[in-house]
């Protein structure tokens, strides 16, 4: 069979560095030997208080982290869940809004 993208649920924060966000996408990217996409899972649902009130700059430093990847593949993430968005739960839309001002095109699979 084919894979067309690999999605991993990379719901870790950045530190610490042993089973980190950059060091486990830094693990994926390497695996994607047959040159597919990736698009980490960012895990959106950790920034409600009652679950892990991680801040909004976590988030924003991963979707960072993912761009400086670009040349390796790592070509967007991938938000869960859309109820944190709808919610506008730390004010997510307007950093969202500020982070992805430009329309995305799906990169082109050569291989499909």
């Amino acid at each position: 069979g084919l894979v067309d993208y690999l999605t991993p649920q990379l719901y870790w924060q950045i530190d610490p560095p042993a089973q980190s966000y950059p060091a486990l996408l830094n693990w994926w990217v390497e695996q994607s030997v047959k040159g597919r996409h990736i698009y980490p899972g960012n895990a959106l649902y950790r920034t409600v208080p009652s679950v892990s009130d991680w801040s909004l700059n976590e988030i924003i430093r991963q979707i960072y982290i993912t761009r400086s990847m670009r040349d390796r593949l790592a070509l967007g993430n991938v938000f869960f869940s859309l109820s944190q968005i709808m919610q506008n739960v730390k004010g997510i839309q307007n950093m969202l809004a500020i982070i992805y001002q430009e329309k995305a095109v799906v990169p082109k699979m050569n291989w499909l």
